[in-house]
């Protein structure tokens, strides 16, 4: 999902570089850098390509549950495409959002990069997890139901159409 890839950056990490989404993971979530740059030594690469890793496995994933997300609040999933998710870019960047800060603090629990010096501790990042993962499940519904509430576009003699059920 081309359009998706560093729509949100990591504030420090690519210098000089805007995101189109003008959203910094860091800076919302207020992540210190210092926690982050803690899981890259010198033999595991660049905090640049951890974070190519996190975005990568997040959007994939993101996708499937923006799917499910669909299915449970309109009983439809639609057409939930590359393309549809490029058009709404805009109201999904919180959700996607919390979804990288959970990815992030699941690669802090489940990687090998974390080192004696790291400032965040697994404890920390199994709760900073968990809170991320709630605000994105709410981030989610909330931007679900304004995509819902867009005009329905007419295509041809089939209208688009969503409920929502109580």
């Amino acid at each position: 999902m081309d359009c998706l890839k560093d729509y949100i950056l990591l504030d420090g990490v690519t210098p000089k570089v805007t995101p189109n989404s003008n959203l910094y993971l860091n800076r919302e979530l207020t992540i210190p850098m210092l926690h982050i740059s803690g899981m890259v030594s010198n033999d595991q690469g660049t905090l640049e390509g951890i974070w190519d890793e996190v975005q990568t496995k997040a959007i994939k994933k993101f996708l499937i549950r923006l799917k499910l997300g669909m299915q449970e609040l309109f009983s439809n999933c639609m057409a939930v495409d590359e393309a549809w998710v490029c058009k709404n870019r805009e109201t999904l960047a919180m959700p996607l959002l919390y979804f990288l800060g959970t990815e992030l603090m699941l690669e802090v629990t489940h990687t090998n990069r974390i080192n004696r010096y790291t400032s965040i501790d697994k404890n920390r990042a199994l709760e900073m997890r968990d809170e991320f993962t709630r605000e994105f499940q709410v981030q989610l519904k909330a931007a679900l139901e304004m995509i819902n509430a867009n005009p329905k576009t007419e295509l041809g003699q089939v209208f688009t159409y969503v409920e929502v059920l109580p």
